[in-house]
């Protein structure tokens, strides 16, 4: 099994903390330098995982078009995960911004397995 993972953020980069029982967040800003670099690696933990439950804290402030697409794979990585019997996402978004609470929606349309709840905030 990989080792847990803990990334502190960064201006560029969110924090992630992944751990093995299956509690996993990801959390800020993603604009990479190099957009697979960073998720190449939680790509491969996210596949190599074995618990039967997942709780996904997203809680992203920004994001770029080659993010979301990553952060997709990565979704798509968990739910095609078959030790995974159990996956849910709080996918929390600022109250006032739309556009990232339809991203979520957007994303939780894509998933068969994977179940969204949706969290509002006041920044």
């Amino acid at each position: 099994m990989e080792e847990e993972i803990y990334l502190e953020s960064t201006n560029l980069l969110p924090a992630v903390i992944f751990l093995k029982e299956g509690s996993m967040k990801i959390e800020g800003r993603i604009i990479p330098d190099h957009v697979t670099a960073f998720f190449d690696p939680l790509l491969k933990w996210v596949t190599n995982l074995r618990c039967t439950k997942v709780i996904f804290d997203i809680d992203i402030e920004y994001m770029n078009t080659s993010a979301s697409r990553h952060l997709f794979q990565l979704l798509k990585a968990l739910e095609d995960n078959a030790h995974i019997l159990h996956i849910l996402v709080f996918w929390h978004y600022e109250e006032e911004d739309e556009e990232h609470f339809e991203t979520g929606q957007i994303l939780a349309t894509k998933m068969r397995r994977i179940r969204f709840l949706y969290k509002s905030y006041v920044r």
